[in-house]
């Protein structure tokens, strides 16, 4: 879905495409907005805050839990928001049935004059930063321990999704003026 002069990427954890938002069973929903992500919740929201009905809140970047929502969300590549936005059922056996959401990415869509949409290269971005890894050390008395973890805080599922990007979608233009 493009926006004026913004893009958005998103695929659901199912590896199907999102128009960018993803409502919870708690009613929360979370929507890729330019290059930010908004946050809606009807029962949450109060007359006299910032923010215009049913909008609770706005997201630029941030590791955030709201009722049962989690979202992990960076600024990156095309000055965009990316961000995985996911619920989690424990109940649930398998890890497909468990974690329900999208990742999504909401990007500046030009190069100059030129719509280029999000590019391969920030999809790759997005799949680097997914699988990320850093070396951390914790220290006793006396022992040193080294072990590597994930910069990202998000489930291992979700870490294997395929990201591709199809380039063979129609993204023409429409313009609104045109009878």
């Amino acid at each position: 879905m493009a926006l004026s002069n913004w893009d958005t990427f998103a695929r659901k954890f199912d590896g199907s495409f999102s128009d960018g938002s993803f409502t919870s069973p708690l009613g929360v929903t979370v929507e890729t907005y330019k290059n930010w992500l908004h946050v809606k919740d009807a029962f949450a929201w109060q007359d006299g805050g910032t923010f215009i009905e049913p909008f609770v809140m706005s997201i630029n970047e941030g590791i955030i839990t709201y009722k049962d929502v989690n979202i992990v969300a960076w600024h990156g590549p095309q000055n965009g928001v990316y961000a995985v936005i996911y619920t989690a059922d424990y109940k649930q056996d398998k890890e497909e049935d468990r974690y329900k959401g999208i990742i999504t990415a909401g990007i500046y869509g030009f190069n100059e004059n030129e719509w280029v949409g999000i590019l391969p290269a920030s999809v790759e971005d997005l799949k680097h930063k997914l699988n990320a890894k850093h070396k951390e050390n914790f220290k006793t008395e006396d022992e040193n321990y080294e072990y590597e973890t994930y910069d990202l805080f998000v489930p291992d599922y979700i870490r294997s999704m395929d990201l591709t990007l199809d380039l063979t979608l129609d993204l023409t233009l429409v313009d609104d003026d045109e009878d």
